[in-house]
């Protein structure tokens, strides 16, 4: 059941349901169901037009995410994590880690054309890279510190307690568990100008050997964005 409570089988055609289940629940399930099925329509739009697959699981946490920024865009009151205490969370710009701590900046680009076997959604795309950074950050013995993406949905995901049975939640999961171990490193969702290097190096990729660049091979437009950052 993707909203608890709201009726799901359709008699009739669409408007007839929802005119049906806006009669009958409360003002807030009423934003939900509306926002849920925009967001079900953006992804027909994509499946229609751009042959992309999302899972439901993304969907609702994409529906859920939106209708929590507008609520509080419209009180004047924008969070954009509810994890109180962490004043980074939504960071517009990039911030030096705290001394003897460490800080991953984490992003990912998705090339199309170069797809083998079957496209993989954005969504599932993020939370791999943040794995694969726990991961790194165990292996390598960093215990203190911090990772930021500026994927709201997965970072959303990883810090609720929903279970999801779908491929997205098993990585999910996996974050999960090692977050668990890791108990001193933090996940934050930051702005993408706060997490432009990551971007960048996602973006320059593209045109390197292995998806790989070394010392030598960095780009003057990444030279300038560490500049910048390290200058705050």
């Amino acid at each position: 059941m993707i909203i608890p409570d709201v009726h799901q089988q359709i008699q009739g055609d669409f408007f007839d349901w929802i005119e049906g289940v806006l009669e009958s629940i409360s003002q807030d399930r009423r934003a939900l169901v509306a926002t849920v099925s925009w967001t079900v329509w953006k992804v027909r739009n994509d499946k229609v037009w751009n042959n992309k697959n999302n899972f439901a699981n993304s969907v609702l946490f994409s529906a859920r995410s939106y209708l929590k920024q507008w609520r509080e865009t419209q009180s004047r009151a924008f969070v954009a994590l509810p994890r109180a205490g962490l004043a980074e969370d939504g960071a517009s710009s990039w911030v030096k880690p705290q001394e003897l701590t460490v800080k991953v900046n984490v992003d990912v680009a998705i090339f199309q054309e170069h797809v083998s076997y079957g496209a993989v959604q954005p969504e599932l795309a993020e939370v791999m890279a943040i794995k694969e950074a726990l991961s790194w950050m165990e292996a390598s013995g960093w215990i203190e510190g911090t990772i930021e993406t500026d994927c709201l949905v997965a970072a959303q995901a990883i810090m609720s307690r929903i279970k999801m049975h779908s491929p997205f939640g098993v990585v999910i999961e996996e974050c999960r568990t090692l977050l668990s171990r890791l108990n001193k490193i933090s996940l934050l969702f930051v702005r993408r100008s706060a997490n432009m290097a990551a971007h960048f190096v996602a973006k320059m990729s593209y045109s390197c050997p292995g998806r790989c660049f070394n010392g030598g091979d960095v780009a003057v437009e990444l030279n300038n964005i560490l500049l910048c950052d390290l200058m705050i």
